[in-house]
């Protein structure tokens, strides 16, 4: 074999280069929904996979029908994020706003004018993240409202008169455009966080739905990238002077920009060689935005001159850093509690800064290469140089970056062209580019049986990862699982006096943890949360005994729930007093579950847990809405699990009457399964303490 000279430097060697994977864009459509309209959509918005329009003086659904008729045309429409109203900014001499119900024709729930409760003109509007407010620009001050009553709750003064809004998602921001200037302002807190000022004019703006990234187009072409928590500038990319809308892809990794009426580009955020532009000859694309169905399938939404197009676009590359990012904290989380009877001494030895730093290479090292698969043994592989100052030849596979071997040149020239080699135990890495790296392989010859190594395993740097373990100290890591074995014994001990009652048998399963998560506050501070879970399950055979029966809601009326809440109560009047401080932010999250048993007959409800208009919550994952009320009673599992959560927010507010000095938010979950059976009738509850340490 031909013997070539090393092209590079001789100082580039195998401890400082590792094998980098790139894939040209593979981003391309599969699939065409076209759904034809009476008329030309204008201003639309989506709940989930359905999209709302309006044009002149009405409103229509997906299916073309009218769902409202307005007093003057309308401007703009933002549906609620629970899904049961639509708010339209009507203009006209006096720009107003209108909101109707979505789940009944033409049924305007109210308005709110000129001249009513401060307001002298409607400019902008949109929903908070958690579907309960409205908010409206009203020249420079923003006011929001209650989004069933629809009664004035708070204003916050803007820098300016805004002519644009929009909510974080998933976080507690609302961003409000004027000329070239963004103030971002916390409802909650009634203040503007932090002022943008963009170089050129907003003409659209977005958060990705979660909540880490803020995208503005400007009128001069340029996408200018946030982050989405402290709003610092990431990124400013060049796009089409005609961009009009952005959406960002669910897992936040590209971004839809439309532009020039008839075409849609998708740029990857973080590799700008992987792009794709959809042209549609119809053209008249004011609006496109990524929409996700029930089966987690990806479309691209967007208008067209009669019709609103879905195409299913497949070949985004997923997020592996985000991917990666996820199972690191999660792993290392759990790493660092302190184990069952592990002393102090025992635990300093296992988890300190130098151990916590190898144990996250090894952690990430296994995800990353179960994310690659087996990519190496897929490449294409041929032969580069051989250096014979430095003994080292190179290897090129596929797009990965070179590798390179030592051995004598004698051993190299029996390597043949490169084909039959077989890597084994690949290691692999991820770039801060989002691709993968080969870190570490056995490079087996079958021509003569030996075996070589490549190892850039302690090249390897994690820094540009997002991982949470640094923000939690090692000395709150402790607390916390002492904390967590003292709630252990309070469990056992609850558990105990139920059985010895006979409420409940070793056939209900209890269960409770305490953990430190990551976050952010609404200023861009990294915090540190408290979450407290409990749970329980009950064998199938028993759970007609210990749980709730079919129809019934009531905690009194499930020994398994009534444990569980004493346990709850017990906590948090005893060990964890502490954390029930007066002023402190609580979010506590009740879920209620039902199975597939059909309520034939309404159930009768008294009224006694309060009645509920439209009350939001999330429905198996999306944020949705329900009601009850005692003159209607029970109609649907969903209703019947909701209730379930209500008897939990009962229990807790007379079970520990020191949350009623706390800054608390409830939030319900409702699950409703396919199965029929007790096992799927049951609730839980969770706990976060806002900023405890």
């Amino acid at each position: 074999m031909k013997l070539f000279k090393l092209l590079f430097a001789t100082s580039i060697v195998c401890s400082n280069i590792a094998a980098a994977q790139t894939a040209p864009s593979n981003i391309h459509t599969d699939k065409n929904l076209f759904y034809r309209q009476p008329v030309a959509p204008e201003n639309v918005d989506n709940y989930l996979y359905s999209m709302f329009f309006s044009n002149d003086r009405k409103i229509y659904n997906l299916k073309g029908f009218v769902i409202a008729e307005t007093s003057a045309p309308v401007r703009d429409i933002k549906v609620n994020p629970a899904g049961h109203s639509v708010a339209a900014l009507l203009g006209g001499k006096k720009p107003q706003v209108a909101v109707f119900d979505l789940n009944r024709e033409k049924r305007k729930i109210g308005e709110i004018k000129p001249g009513k409760e401060g307001m002298t003109s409607a400019d902008a509007i949109a929903y908070t993240s958690d579907a309960r407010q409205l908010a409206i620009a009203d020249g420079s001050t923003l006011r929001f409202y209650d989004a069933r009553t629809l009664k004035p709750r708070s204003t916050v003064t803007l820098t300016g008169a805004a002519t644009l809004l929009t909510a974080n998602p998933a976080g507690e921001h609302i961003a409000a455009a004027h000329g070239n200037t963004i103030d971002i302002v916390v409802p909650e807190s009634g203040t503007v966080v932090r002022t943008l000022t963009l170089a050129s004019p907003v003409r659209a703006m977005r958060f990705d739905n979660a909540g880490n990234r803020f995208g503005v187009l400007t009128t001069d072409g340029a996408l200018c990238l946030f982050d989405g928590h402290d709003f610092g500038a990431t990124a400013t990319t060049p796009v089409a002077s005609t961009a009009t809308a952005l959406s960002f892809h669910p897992d936040g990794k590209y971004v839809a920009v439309a532009s020039a009426g008839n075409r849609i580009t998708f740029l990857n955020l973080i590799d700008s060689t992987d792009s794709l532009t959809l042209s549609d000859p119809e053209g008249h694309i004011t609006d496109a935005r990524f929409i996700r169905d029930g089966k987690l399938t990806d479309f691209i939404a967007y208008t067209a001159p009669a019709s609103l197009k879905y195409k299913r676009i497949v070949g985004f590359t997923p997020n592996f850093t985000k991917l990666l990012e996820d199972e690191l904290n999660a792993r290392m989380l759990e790493w660092t509690k302190m184990r069952p009877m592990e002393t102090e001494e025992d635990y300093a030895l296992r988890v300190n800064d130098e151990t916590k730093e190898r144990q996250k290479k090894l952690f990430a090292n296994e995800i990353a290469t179960s994310l690659a698969g087996d990519l190496v043994n897929h490449a294409d592989v041929t032969l580069g140089g051989y250096n014979p100052e430095t003994n080292m030849l190179t290897l090129n596979i596929g797009g990965f970056q070179q590798v390179y071997l030592t051995m004598s040149a004698d051993e190299a020239t029996q390597f043949g062209d490169g084909t039959g080699l077989e890597f084994r135990n690949a290691v692999y890495g991820i770039t801060p580019d989002d691709t993968f790296e080969l870190i570490y392989a056995d490079v087996y010859n079958p021509a003569t049986g030996q075996t070589y190594t490549f190892n850039n395993l302690d090249r390897q740097s994690l820094d540009f990862l997002a991982t949470d373990d640094s923000f939690i100290s090692l000395d709150l890591i402790k607390q916390s699982s002492r904390e967590d074995a003292r709630l252990q014994d309070i469990k056992d001990d609850i558990i105990e006096q139920a059985r010895a009652g006979s409420s409940i048998s070793e056939h209900t399963h209890i269960e409770a943890s305490a953990e430190i998560v990551p976050s952010y506050d609404a200023s861009g501070r990294r915090i540190n949360n408290y979450k407290v879970d409990f749970t329980y399950t009950v064998d199938p055979d028993f759970s007609g005994k210990e749980d709730f029966a079919p129809g019934k809601y009531l905690i009194t009326e499930s020994p398994a729930a009534e444990s569980l809440l004493a346990l709850v109560c017990r906590a948090f009047a005893t060990d964890f007093a502490g954390y029930v401080k007066p002023g402190r932010r609580l979010n506590i999250t009740m879920t209620g579950t039902a199975d597939a048993m059909p309520i034939n007959r309404s159930i009768p409800y008294d009224g006694s847990l309060g009645e509920f208009d439209a009350e939001p919550c999330r429905i198996d994952g999306d944020l949705s809405s329900v009601s009850v009320s005692s003159a209607e009673g029970i109609r649907t599992n969903e209703q019947l699990a909701f209730m379930r959560a209500q008897g939990v927010r009962d229990n807790l507010q007379k079970g520990i009457p020191a949350l009623a000095d706390m800054d608390v938010t409830y939030n319900y979950g409702i699950e409703v399964s396919r199965e029929k059976g007790g096992a799927h009738r049951r609730i839980n509850v969770s706990f976060v303490f806002v900023d405890a340490f």
